[in-house]
């Protein structure tokens, strides 16, 4: 990152008394603990809507199930940092609470270049760890890619299961890739294993590319994706993803633990042509659908696009718990400006994207402006605000 001009140790002691005002006058109406809620991260690999797009048609829906889901509880898109790829970057964002934009462009995988460099990173498991949580991290698939392995370890997960220790590893068809059921089915093998109230993040593997030749007998078919045989197995990929979540969710919903669950698709697959990705936009062709599911509370209703680095403000609010110095900031930073990546900013209430930091609103400049400076300070920075508590309670 670039050092921010006037960055010292003042200039975050002062960022930090702010928000810690502000976060003990979010508190004073928020009484419940956080350490008795499981809260469940699913990042499911490629997941979309492929009716978001236009110039495309397709024989039948591939996801009713979610569709009506979508109706009756929170629900909304995320802005992916990716297309076609990048799985690792949005991960990062959910988990840290820190964007691609501010990184240097040379700066292409902070989990190869950044985390695994690093002593320690806040993010939402070192939080959830301070609360007692079991914190476990699971993968479908070996642990070389992203450095994944030591990373999690960095971040400070408990537990890490992968293809070598799973013990659901079925898969569909000819898919070389193991099952989002079977995945499913480890989360709620690893929820049984803990006294402790869980945080697990899971990463699917399913609907990885490539397509072609994984269903010989689905009876999909699509027209204008610019690439019939990979789209009709995308979309069976994406119907078996339909029915694993319905199926997850309905056992989530008589578990007598109260259950958070945040399922979000990383970035869209790479098939579509050119001629499709121009007359969508960038914006669509980085908005996945995003669904935070409560087995406790009413929380139905739409979020537009956000950022995955907000993901934790929604948490803490259906659970009614109090929020750090940094979930405060990042809540009022939500307010102005609900998703953004480089190029891409979407201020509140608008889908106009601007592409530009200096055409934003002056409020959104500033607040921007706080965010460079608590980032630089956690990843090349001199850690002032961790040693001042501002990612604690």
């Amino acid at each position: 990152m670039t050092k921010p001009i006037n960055y010292s140790k003042q200039q975050v002691a002062d960022i930090v008394h702010k928000y810690e005002e502000k976060a003990a006058e979010i508190n004073e109406s928020r009484k419940a603990a956080l350490n008795d809620v499981n809260i469940i991260y699913m990042m499911n690999e490629s997941f979309s809507d492929p009716l978001d797009l236009e110039g495309i048609t397709l024989s039948k829906d591939p996801i009713p199930k979610i569709r009506e889901l979508e109706k009756t509880t929170l629900s909304g898109k995320i802005l992916s940092q990716g297309y076609g790829g990048g799985t690792a970057n949005i991960e990062f964002e959910a988990l840290t609470g820190l964007s691609m934009e501010p990184m240097a462009a040379s700066l292409t995988t902070p989990y190869t270049q950044l985390v695994s460099r690093m002593s320690k990173l806040p993010s939402i498991v070192s939080y959830l760890n301070q609360q007692n949580y079991a914190t476990s991290a699971i993968h479908p698939y070996n642990t070389t890619m992203y450095k994944r392995k030591e990373v999690y370890q960095k971040l400070g997960f408990k537990t890490f299961l992968n293809e070598t220790n799973m013990e659901f590893v079925e898969k569909n068809d000819r898919n070389p890739y193991i099952s989002d059921q079977s995945a499913y089915q480890e989360v709620l093998k690893q929820m049984k294993h803990t006294k402790e109230s869980d945080f697990i993040h899971l990463v699917s593997m399913q609907n990885h590319m490539s397509y072609s030749g994984k269903y010989p007998n689905t009876d999909f078919s699509t027209q204008g994706t610019g690439n019939a045989k990979e789209a009709a197995n995308y979309l069976q990929d994406l119907e078996y993803s339909d029915d694993a979540l319905d199926d997850f969710l309905t056992t989530i919903e008589q578990l007598p633990e109260k259950t958070i669950v945040v399922f979000w698709g990383d970035h869209l697959p790479s098939f579509y042509s050119e001629s499709i990705v121009e007359t969508n936009g960038s914006l669509k062709m980085h908005q996945t659908p995003l669904i935070i599911y409560s087995n406790f509370a009413g929380n139905e209703g739409t979020l537009g696009t956000i950022s995955p680095i907000y993901f934790m403000n929604h948490i803490l609010t259906i659970a009614n718990a109090q929020v750090t110095p940094f979930y405060a900031f990042l809540m009022e930073l939500e307010e102005g400006l609900p998703a953004f990546e480089k190029g891409l900013y979407l201020e509140n209430n608008t889908e106009t994207i601007i592409t530009e930091r200096k055409d934003l609103l002056k409020e959104t400049q500033d607040l921007l402006n706080v965010y460079d400076m608590i980032q630089y300070d956690v990843t090349v920075g001199e850690n002032y605000s961790q040693v001042l508590n501002f990612f604690e309670n």
